[in-house]
């Protein structure tokens, strides 16, 4: 009896043993992807030259959002459209070194905006925004699922957690997509395709 025991304990400690090894082994498989993507990503974080765009459905409303960067000139339009009708906002807000300005355009309308209404770059999205070193891959790695799945039509890695759903591209680690609870962002960027024209200073009469 006391034999029959000891074998069954050892054939459970095996299991729990092979159940840990098998745990390890997904935790540190994603701890590899999420250090891939990061790396990855990091050629393009660091670019001074491109253009990011950002769609939100909001309600009835959708907002665009895009973003053109060249050195020190930044130019960002954010267009808000309304769903079923005709209503359509513009916001336009530049900088460079020496100068900021936001303009407002509804329909032949334009008007200065005041600084608080400006509209920050679209920064590039990467997984760097929620997790940048070991402990916090290993971290994000225990809280979220990942799978592979496609964006768009890239290829991409979806990465859960909790109210939060990331696609992330596999070629670039850059997000492609952001769900938020009920809030979607859909990203869209291109690198060093900015120039003088797209950066150009608005005016306030067209």
């Amino acid at each position: 009896m006391k034999e029959t025991k000891g074998k069954s304990l050892k054939i459970l400690l095996i299991i729990l043993v092979a159940i840990l090894v098998i745990f390890m082994i997904f935790i540190i498989r994603k701890v590899v992807i999420f250090n891939n993507l990061e790396k990855t990503a990091q050629t393009f974080e660091n670019s001074s030259n491109y253009y990011a765009s950002v769609i939100q459905p909001q309600g009835d409303s959708i907002i665009v959002i895009e973003s053109y960067n060249m050195d020190d000139k930044h130019l960002i339009n954010m267009d808000s459209y309304k769903l079923n009708s005709n209503s359509h906002i513009k916001l336009e807000y530049y900088k460079d070194k020496n100068e900021e300005i936001g303009i407002a355009r509804n329909g032949e309308e334009a008007y200065e905006i005041e600084e608080a209404l400006y509209q920050e770059k679209v920064e590039v999205q990467s997984l760097n925004f929620y997790a940048h070193d070991f402990w916090s891959n290993l971290g994000l790695a225990f809280k979220s699922t990942v799978k592979s799945d496609k964006c768009n039509g890239e290829e991409c890695y979806l990465i859960e957690n909790a109210n939060l759903k990331l696609w992330v591209s596999k070629d670039t680690g850059l997000v492609m997509r952001k769900i938020e609870g009920s809030i979607v962002n859909e990203y869209n960027y291109e690198f060093n395709n900015v120039t003088d024209e797209d950066v150009r200073k608005p005016e306030l009469l067209k």
